[in-house]
């Protein structure tokens, strides 16, 4: 498991390439020819989360592992593509069948989430990978901090036809499994969690009502969806668990396991890849 204060020791240096003159860049790729590409859009996570989560997830876990593998890591991209949820999907969230949503585009939230059409997403994320790839890097890895099946779709597509046209950099991608942690979902206690973990200024629980008031919380309220809810296993009345509520379940610690699980496997994909 990834361990912080050994991640500290190895290494204080600064690894953001914005960060970094053309010299100190050099002899980076020189040492370790790693470069990492945190990507996630601005979208709605609920009204107690900023609308970064899945960018500021993915930056905070590019820029651990490349401390602790060597490597540096671009700026993160606040990009990403959704599409409308299908019948099935739409009737465990609590809509009608015939209803369009996309996304977390849920009718009662109160700031729209910024979505890029995939295409326009592809080509900007196809650009990018070309860029890296004629810097001569030899492993880029991919850190995807959004869930969104067409979104995956896309940077999956782009690898596979990249990493087929070229053998100089080799593409990676962070796939979290769906089964991790018990079941994911979206700006719920695990979500919650790791921002809290990061910065407790980004959450504000009293955001949310009162446990007193709403004891448990529907997803087409607030756009706040245990794993249940996207896996066709939805809650009594179309609402989140107790235990994926982050008016119940918020805790540092959790957010640190969260972090830790998926910078953990971050490394290990790195170290397979023998770069």
């Amino acid at each position: 498991m990834y361990d912080e204060d050994m991640l500290r020791a190895m290494s204080e240096d600064e690894v953001r390439v914005q960060y970094l003159r053309p010299g100190e860049l050099l002899r980076r790729k020189k040492a370790k020819p790693i470069i990492y590409l945190p990507l996630g859009p601005l979208e709605w996570h609920g009204p107690h989360c900023p609308l970064g989560v899945d960018a500021i997830n993915a930056e905070q876990l590019a820029l651990g592992a490349a401390r602790c593998t060597g490597g540096v890591v671009l700026p993160t991209l606040y990009m990403g593509t959704e599409r409308e949820r299908p019948p099935s999907m739409l009737k465990w969230l609590g809509f009608k069948p015939d209803a369009f949503v996309e996304g977390m585009e849920f009718p009662k939230v109160t700031f729209r989430s910024f979505y890029f059409r995939e295409e326009v997403f592809a080509v900007v994320l196809r650009n990018y990978m070309q860029m890296v790839i004629g810097h001569g890097y030899r492993l880029l890895y991919v850190v995807n901090g959004h869930g969104a099946t067409n979104h995956l779709n896309v940077i999956e597509r782009l690898i596979k036809e990249l990493n087929a046209a070229q053998k100089t950099t080799r593409i990676l991608c962070l796939k979290i499994g769906t089964k991790a942690f018990g079941g994911l979902g979206h700006a719920d206690a695990y979500e919650t969690s790791v921002m809290r973990y990061y910065d407790p200024s980004l959450v504000d629980l009293n955001a949310l009502p009162s446990t007193r008031k709403v004891r448990r919380l529907k997803y087409a309220d607030y756009a706040i969806v245990d794993d249940g809810g996207f896996s066709g296993k939805p809650g009594p009345g179309h609402t989140i668990s107790p235990s994926k509520d982050p008016r119940y379940s918020t805790t540092t610690a959790k957010g640190r396991e969260f972090f830790s699980s998926l910078a953990s496997q971050i490394v290990r994909d790195i170290h397979r890849a023998g770069v």
